[in-house]
């Protein structure tokens, strides 16, 4: 098995290329300052729609375009991937630069992060951490051009917050409170694979987290001077490695584990060889082509009933999380951890029956647990259900029969009207939910 030994070998990129992060930070905050001025400006007249959102591209696939279709698919696999797989899984992305910078099947990677600027309600830490990111893509572009990427790949981390409310709020898996590690490399002149590795931060739900020793560690041997950094502002520091003919993220997976000591992917298990696993990983994803499959074709068949970008991103998470939590009825190698604790029980219930041929008894249980399942992909603020606050622009207050967010019910519910216009409304539960909705 090859041990990877990165002291000495990876830098910070704050000092090797101080300058070209400057640049990022400019072209982010120029970015950043336009939606904000967008947002606060009373728009009279109808704008067009952002042609990167999932919404547009799947009504452009239900009309027949194969490129929309390319994409929904892979955003319907990402998301698929991120739901089923917390911890010990790795991802790869094909990516690919052109004019516009670095795209993911047609779609500026910069797009992204402004769409969840633009369409989610975040709280200040979600938002400054896709700030960061959106930082970072930026980042990615200047060191291609600059010809860092010859030589070098890049290493970033994102780490699970620590806030409360964070946690619930935006469905973190707390069980594991895994560390994403993003490695990007450059395969050819204009394209790139960014490889994403889930490490569990604990090896069990109850136990001390581990991760941030991990990174730390990784830091301070890459140069970083200071003792402490908050866990949000991991993706601020951007590493570079040394290119080889076997560098990948499942290199560094590995030297967290050595960190860690005893784990594997971060979790209590037998250590494997690495690059081996790697390759599982990839065929386990396509294992899931038919899955997958099935959840595009039902988004396309509703892609018509979307009127906000936001009403695309709900239903691919509602129809994800009813035929994962299917498949997992079927599949003993899904964690069904991943479904939240309330519904293991029924899930497992389902699993037995299934397995003695009582069809009608696993269709029931199954059906519980659906009611009962709290599982997401990549931290997504899952929105309430549908309210009536009333149509002028006075707060008010109601009962709502239940919140779908935490399932909490008789919840009361609070409407206020902000923003300069008066067309945004934010929402909030007793029960301690919260969103943000646009007029």
């Amino acid at each position: 098995m090859q041990t990877l030994e990165l002291t000495n070998t990876h830098r910070l990129a704050s000092d090797v290329c101080p300058e070209l992060i400057e640049i990022a930070d400019y072209r982010r905050n120029h970015l950043v300052g336009s939606i904000a001025l967008a947002g606060s400006a009373e728009i009279c007249e109808v704008q067009e729609p952002n042609p990167t959102t999932l919404l547009a591209n799947s009504q452009e696939a239900a009309l027949g375009s194969a490129d929309a279709l390319r994409r929904v698919r892979r955003n319907v696999s990402t998301d698929v991937a991120e739901r089923l797989f917390k911890s010990g899984h790795i991802t790869v992305v094909p990516l690919e630069r052109t004019q516009r910078g670095l795209e993911q099947n047609g779609v500026p990677m910069a797009h992204i992060h402004q769409n969840t600027l633009e369409h989610m309600p975040l709280n200040n830490i979600m938002q400054n951490r896709t700030h960061r990111e959106l930082g970072n893509i930026f980042l990615f572009e200047e060191m291609d051009t600059a010809g860092l990427l010859e030589e070098h790949d890049v290493v970033v981390m994102s780490a699970t917050p620590t806030d409360t409310k964070t946690r619930q709020e935006y469905n973190f898996f707390t069980d594991t409170d895994s560390l994403s590690v993003q490695y990007l490399k450059k395969t050819g002149e204009s394209t790139f694979d960014m490889e994403t590795a889930m490490v569990a931060g604990k090896v069990s739900p109850n136990a001390s987290r581990h991760d941030l020793r991990a990174v730390k560690q990784l830091l301070e041997e890459a140069g970083m001077e200071q003792a402490y950094f908050d866990e949000n502002e991991a993706l601020s520091f951007v590493m570079l490695v040394p290119k080889t003919a076997t560098s990948g993220v499942h290199t560094v997976v590995e030297r967290i584990d050595g960190i860690i000591g005893g784990t594997f992917f971060g979790e209590a298990k037998p250590s494997q060889d690495y690059y081996t696993y790697r390759e599982v990983c990839m065929t386990r994803e396509q294992q899931f082509d038919g899955l997958v499959d099935k959840i595009t074709r039902q988004l396309l068949a509703e892609a018509h009933t979307f009127k906000r970008p936001y009403d695309a991103i709900e239903r691919l998470d509602q129809l994800s999380s009813k035929y994962c939590i299917e498949r997992a009825a079927l599949d003993n190698t899904i964690d069904i951890r991943v479904f939240g604790h309330a519904a293991i029980a029924d899930l497992e219930q389902a699993r037995r029956a299934f397995e003695q041929g009582d069809i009608q008894v696993a269709d029931n249980y199954l059906s519980i647990a659906k009611t009962k399942s709290t599982d997401s992909s990549c931290p997504l603020f899952k929105e309430g259900e549908e309210s009536d606050p009333g149509s002028d622009d006075k707060d008010c207050e109601f009962m709502s029969k239940k919140c779908p967010i935490c399932k909490a019910e008789n919840v009361k519910t609070v409407v206020k009207k902000i923003g300069s216009s008066k067309n945004k409304k934010l929402i909030t539960g007793s029960c301690g939910c919260r969103k943000i909705e646009s007029s």
